[in-house]
């Protein structure tokens, strides 16, 4: 039997495609503050409840040195990549495979043999499956930005980190860490008033994006719900603030909007159902997958596709 996985381009898509919004927003941030500074510093605060000079205050945290050991400290490492094909492979023959040639590891599009057990993954090993599905999806996305065509393969997209905490019977809380470097964005701020503000955005922005995903009744059925999102070193009321600068002069929705949104596009990949057959644990269904699930042992915590002996 032979399943394909087809999670690669589309959800590579998706996920580049928010990436790109945000660093579109960032543009915007640096316009919005140019904009509604100094004239209209005392309406917005009457008007809107946003206090400028917090948020320009807080930009400080955006363009400060990035501890990638604090933000993200479950991310994997080269020995989590052989861990994880040992893993996957434990559950579905041959579904990660090592070129010795090349010395790298990649997805099987086509797994010959059905399921034989439930694939569990640790945190760093759930990273690994995610970064070998965009490795897989050669898709680039393009998007305007202040009159600009912006390609994020000049951005040099990452995932950092996947990982998961407060497993219950029921939920778990998800944790996906990605960076973005601005380099180019920030060279093409010369001209006023985007050169007032080019300090103000980093070198490279680290996106911490945590959700709470809910099980339903049925299988491969569950909910996606903002829980905190972080931009560097700047979180909680000081990201929410940033968002609704940007609002002023682009309606991009709240901060939970788009966390919901970057943290879906993860959980889709991840788990899958009729509505979106392309995410990895119901592209098993096939050869033998009845459900997904989180687990925990107290100790280390696992992303789970059930086999249905």
């Amino acid at each position: 039997m032979v399943v394909h996985i087809m999670i690669c381009a589309m959800h590579q898509g998706e996920i580049m495609k928010l990436i790109g919004k945000l660093i579109s927003w960032l543009l915007g941030i640096v316009v919005g503050l140019a904009l509604v500074f100094g004239v209209f510093v005392l309406v917005v605060n009457a008007k809107y409840k946003i206090n400028l000079f917090e948020v320009i205050g807080s930009l400080k945290k955006l363009n400060g040195n990035v501890d990638v050991a604090t933000i993200a400290p479950k991310a994997p490492t080269d020995d989590d990549y052989a861990s994880a094909m040992t893993s996957a492979n434990r559950a579905v023959a041959n579904i990660i495979v090592y070129d010795d040639e090349n010395k790298e590891y990649s997805l099987n599009d086509s797994a010959k043999t059905g399921m034989i057990a439930d694939l569990k993954l640790t945190n760093a090993e759930t990273c690994v499956l995610v970064n070998l599905m965009l490795k897989n999806g050669d898709a680039g996305v393009k998007f305007n930005a202040g009159g600009k065509d912006i390609d994020l393969k000049d951005y040099d997209f990452k995932l950092v980190q996947i990982a998961l905490s407060n497993v219950a019977e029921k939920s778990a809380d998800v944790n996906v860490v990605v960076s973005v470097d601005l380099t180019k964005l920030k060279n093409d701020m010369n001209n006023f008033p985007l050169n007032l503000f080019k300090n103000k955005v980093p070198q490279k922005l680290y996106v911490s994006s945590t959700v709470t995903v809910t099980k339903g009744d049925a299988p491969f059925e569950y909910t996606v719900a903002s829980k905190s999102l972080a931009l560097n070193n700047m979180s909680g009321k000081e990201v929410s603030q940033l968002f609704n600068v940007v609002n002023l002069v682009a309606k991009i929705g709240t901060a939970d909007e788009f966390n919901e949104k970057l943290g879906k596009t993860f959980i889709d990949a991840l788990i899958g159902n009729e509505n979106n057959a392309s995410g990895f644990a119901y592209s098993l269904k096939s050869i033998g997958a009845s459900d997904f699930d989180f687990d925990t042992d107290g100790t280390n915590n696992y992303y789970v596709v059930r086999y249905a002996f």
